[in-house]
């Protein structure tokens, strides 16, 4: 299948079976996987989330980003976007990550532009 007919498959799947991770209450916030940042992101924070396989790899210690294997990761919303207008700077398989990590990206807004809409 061609990248236009996945999307159009995975669009037409209800909410339920698209494998979305549930975080318990116990698990608490997401910290932010911008290695420079570091901070919690809480449930009323805008955020990305996104999950790579490193395929065995091992990231770079410098790396933009704090990598985890088959795991979901979050940002913030405004470090997500930075990483994206940077990515120009990146290495080339940190670029590749990057790419990989974008296509799966789920977008969650913040509390306030919830109660906005």
């Amino acid at each position: 299948l061609g990248i236009s007919a996945v999307l159009t498959l995975s669009a037409r799947r209800p909410c339920s079976s698209m494998g979305a991770r549930k975080r318990p209450a116990s698990e608490g916030s997401w910290i932010c996987s911008r290695r420079d940042c570091k901070q919690t992101i809480s449930e009323e924070d805008a955020r990305v989330e996104v999950a790579i396989s490193l395929k065995g790899e091992v990231p770079r210690s410098d790396s933009m980003i704090k990598w985890q294997d088959g795991t979901p990761m979050a940002f913030h919303k405004s470090c997500w976007e930075s990483l994206l207008q940077e990515r120009a700077s990146f290495p080339r398989n940190e670029l590749q990550r990057l790419k990989l990590a974008a296509a799966t990206a789920e977008h969650f807004d913040s509390a306030d532009d919830l109660k906005q809409k």
